[in-house]
C-alpha cells in the first residue's frame, strides 16, 4: 500500500497518488503495475520514503501521450503497509464483510496507536467502504452495530485527516456522520478545527457551539473556544486599525479612476455576436439538463473569454485542468444563486484563471437584475479565478462587487424548479444530491432567448372583497 509519484528525468510529472485514503493497493506479482514501484516497494519498510531512478525496461512499456516506451524516470513513494492478499468483498455474505469490516478497524487503530496516520486512513477508508456494501432498504432498518461501526471509521478518519492537515477531507466525512446525527459532537468538534483551520470562523464558531452544548464538560472544546474568541477579537482590532489609517488618508476620495465608473439598470438585449456557451449538468441519478449561456464579450471580453475557455477546454497544462468539465456546483442558496466552478478543490476554496491564479475586477457595468445572470464568485476585489455563480432572481447586492458577464438564454425552467429548489444538506448550503457538470463547450446553433420569468401578482378576488366587506 503506498502512496507514490513517477516523472521523467526532466520532471515531467507521470502519475501520482497522494491521497492516504485512497493510497494505491497493489499485488506484487502484478503485470499492470510498474515493474519498478514493485521491485522498489519490496526493499522499503512501513512508513520508509524512497526517492530512485528506474531504467527503461522497468518503467512504462507502452507508448503514451505523455511519454514514449520504456522511458527512463524518477519515482517517490512512500510505503504506508502491506498484508497478505485480502478476500475479494464478492466472495463474502454479509456477515463475514461485517466482520471483516471490523478487522480492518482495529488495524486502523493499531497503527493510529503506532502513530502511523497516512496508514491509519487508508484502513479506516476501507472499513467505510466494506460496511457501505452491507445495503438495507432503509436507513432506518440498518442495524445499529453496521451504523456505529460506520460512524466510528468516520469520525476516526477525520481525526487522522485533522492530524495530516487535510481539513476539507474532514469537513466532507464530519458532514456525512451530522447528516445522520445532527448534534454528535464530536463531528461538530473535529469540523469546527478543520474549518477554523481554512478561514471560515463563523462556521466553526457554530459547529463548536453544538459541540459544547451536547459535551459542556470537555476541557479541550472548552479551550477551542477560548482560541476562537480571542483570535476573533484579534482579528476585529486589526481591522479597526486597517480602516483607521484608511480613513486617515485623505487621497482615498480623490481617485483618478473610481473602480465603479457606470453600470445599467437592465441587462442589454441578446447580441447573437457574443459566444454561446453550454453546460450539461446532472443532479444525482437524474437526467441531464443543459443551460445555455450568452458570454457579453462586447462589454466584458477578458473576463468572458475566461469562462469561454473553461467550457471548451481548449487550454493544456501538464499539472492544472482547464475545464469545468466533471466539476461540481458546491453551493446552492435558495432565492439567490447556484455557485460552481471550483475545478480544483470543489467546495469553493480552489481554483485559478486562465490569466494566472487570479485577475483583476475587469469592470462593474453589468447588473445582477434579473434571474439567470451569471457572474464570478471571488473573495474579494480583484480575486477572480474559475467560479462562477448563476443568481435565481434580482441580486442587487451583488453589483459592483462581483463581475456579471453573461446571461441565461436556455433553460430556465431547470434554473428555477430544480436547481434552486434542491435540498441543502447543513448549514453551509452544500446541496444533499451531486450536482456534477458531465460536459460543456461553445453552442454552435442558432437560438430563441426564453424570457426570464416574471414575479408573478397576487391575485385578488373580488368575491373574497365583497364578503370582508
Amino acid at each position: 500500500i503506498m502512496l507514490f509519484k513517477t516523472s521523467l528525468l526532466n520532471g515531467a510529472l507521470l502519475q501520482s497518488v497522494s491521497d492516504p485514503e485512497r493510497a494505491f493497493a497493489f499485488l506484487t506479482d502484478s503485470e499492470a503495475v510498474v515493474k519498478g514501484l514493485i521491485l522498489g516497494s519490496l526493499t522499503m519498510k512501513r512508513g520508509e520514503v524512497a526517492h530512485y531512478q528506474v531504467k527503461g525496461e522497468y518503467s512504462y512499456q507502452e507508448a503514451s501521450e505523455k511519454t514514449p516506451p520504456k522511458p527512463d524516470i524518477e519515482i517517490e513513494a512512500e510505503l504506508l503497509d502491506f498484508h497478505e492478499k485480502w478476500k475479494h468483498m464478492i466472495d463474502l455474505d454479509d456477515k463475514e464483510r461485517l466482520e471483516f469490516a471490523k478487522k480492518i478497524k482495529t488495524i486502523g487503530n493499531d497503527h493510529f496507536k503506532a502513530q502511523h496516520i497516512k496508514a491509519a486512513a487508508y484502513y479506516y477508508r476501507q472499513g467505510i467502504e466494506y460496511t457501505e456494501t452491507l445495503i438495507y432498504p432503509t436507513f432506518s432498518q440498518t442495524p445499529s452495530e453496521i451504523l456505529e461501526l460506520r460512524k466510528s471509521c468516520y469520525l476516526n478518519l477525520s481525526i487522522m485527516c485533522n492530524s495530516l492537515s487535510l481539513w476539507h477531507s474532514t469537513i466532507k466525512h464530519c458532514t456525512v456522520v451530522i447528516e445522520k446525527d445532527d448534534e454528535n459532537p464530536k463531528a461538530r468538534y473535529l469540523r469546527s478545527v478543520a474549518s477554523f483551520k481554512i478561514g471560515r470562523f463563523e462556521d466553526a464558531l457554530l459547529d463548536l457551539k453544538i459541540a459544547l452544548k451536547k459535551s459542556p464538560e470537555d476541557a479541550k472544546m472548552q479551550e477551542f473556544m477560548k482560541e476562537i474568541k480571542s483570535f476573533k477579537q484579534k482579528q476585529e482590532e486589526a481591522e479597526k486599525k486597517k480602516y483607521q489609517k484608511i480613513f486617515q488618508k485623505e487621497s482615498i476620495y480623490k481617485e483618478i479612476n473610481p473602480r465603479i465608473t457606470s453600470s445599467l439598470q437592465k441587462f442589454p438585449p441578446y447580441d447573437p455576436s457574443n459566444p454561446k456557451v453550454f453546460l450539461e449538468i446532472k443532479i444525482g441519478a437524474r437526467d441531464s439538463k443543459i443551460l445555455v449561456f450568452e458570454l457579453l464579450k462586447n462589454k466584458v471580453p477578458k473576463t468572458a473569454e475566461n469562462f469561454r475557455v473553461f467550457c471548451t477546454g481548449e487550454k493544456v497544462h501538464p499539472y492544472r485542468s482547464y475545464s469545468y468539465k466533471d466539476s461540481y456546483f458546491h453551493r446552492v442558496v435558495k432565492n439567490f444563486m447556484a455557485q460552481g466552478g471550483d475545478i480544483e478543490k470543489r467546495d469553493g476554496t480552489g481554483g485559478w484563471s486562465i490569466y494566472g491564479d487570479k485577475f483583476e475586477d475587469e469592470n462593474f457595468f453589468l447588473p445582477h437584475s434579473q434571474a439567470g445572470i451569471l457572474s464570478m464568485a471571488n473573495h474579494g476585489a480583484n480575486t477572480n479565478g474559475c467560479q462562477f455563480f448563476i443568481t435565481f432572481k434580482k441580486a442587487p447586492w451583488c453589483d459592483g462587487k462581483n463581475v456579471a458577464f453573461g446571461r441565461l438564454l436556455k433553460g430556465f425552467d431547470f434554473l428555477l424548479n430544480e436547481l434552486q429548489v434542491l435540498e441543502a444538506t447543513t448549514e453551509f448550503q452544500i446541496p444533499k444530491l451531486p450536482i456534477k457538470i458531465v460536459s460543456c463547450g461553445e453552442f454552435k446553433e442558432e437560438i430563441a432567448p426564453e424570457a426570464p420569468p416574471k414575479k408573478k401578482k397576487a391575485k385578488f378576488s373580488t368575491q373574497l372583497l365583497t364578503r370582508l366587506l
